[in-house]
């Protein structure tokens, strides 16, 4: 069945999903993704609430579907990529700066903005 709307209620960390047929369901979706297993580090885990706050259809559709931890595992590869080639790049502007005081450097001008 396909998924056409979903509310999220911040309060009770619930989601409404409505589907084509007009079904609902209401998750706890904290229990959903306990029951999932999810395996996440500080990168998936802000990619996960990113995505159940701005997304929450795909989101629903990802955790039902049991693609959710796929997908932010991709998404994490795909930051990692990116930091590498950024890294590289930085290096040679800051020849004096270690790896680590980069990624760090890169890694804030993410959150804050370049």
């Amino acid at each position: 069945m396909k998924i056409v709307k979903v509310v999220f209620d911040d309060d009770k960390f619930e989601a409404r999903i409505t589907f084509e047929d007009a079904t609902q369901f209401i998750i706890n979706c904290p229990a959903a993704e306990k029951q999932a297993d999810l395996k996440l580090n500080e990168f998936t885990r802000s990619d996960m609430f990113n995505l159940r706050e701005k997304h929450t259809v795909r989101y629903m559709q990802l955790l039902l579907n049991g693609k959710l931890q796929e997908y932010l595992d991709n998404e994490y590869s795909e930051r990692e990529t990116r930091l590498d080639f950024r890294i590289a790049q930085w290096s040679k502007c800051y020849p004096d700066m270690s790896e680590s005081q980069i990624s760090s450097l890169i890694r804030e001008c993410e959150m804050y903005g370049d």
